[in-house]
């Protein structure tokens, strides 16, 4: 399971304005945070104001689906972000039954991702635009 501590960034961007962006893991596997698992990079409660997910290669079964979401751990499966996202390619924004911006997330909480069936071939990246709490 990748647990990342800051991605490839975190940049700020003005006016306090944080982003961070992550490789996604095209999981095989439906444990709690397998796709990734991101520890909160910034040391302060920060709002999610808006998440992207740019799939730029969808997964062989694209109907398979996945969930992204603030959790307590690096192993707890959320889907406050995206919620049962369908992995075919293109950009998505936040929705679903649950899924939804803003969302807090607190300095030691995770963002994670799970896949609900196998995400083999899939290239994605996960963008998440934040401003302090």
């Amino acid at each position: 399971m990748p647990i990342y501590a800051g991605g490839r960034n975190p940049s700020y961007s003005g006016a306090g304005v944080f982003t961070v962006s992550y490789d996604l893991t095209a999981a095989t596997g439906t444990t709690g945070g397998g796709v990734v698992a991101i520890a909160n990079p910034l040391g302060a409660d920060v709002v999610i104001t808006n998440a992207i997910l740019n799939i730029t290669t969808g997964a062989t079964t694209n109907t398979n689906t996945m969930d992204v979401g603030v959790a307590a751990n690096a192993t707890t499966s959320s889907d406050t972000l995206f919620d049962g996202q369908t992995t075919a390619a293109g950009l998505k924004t936040p929705g679903g039954t649950n899924g939804a911006v803003p969302r807090l997330w607190a300095s030691g909480q995770y963002v994670t991702a799970t896949a609900g069936a196998t995400l083999a071939g899939m290239v994605a990246t996960l963008t998440l635009i934040c401003v302090r709490a």
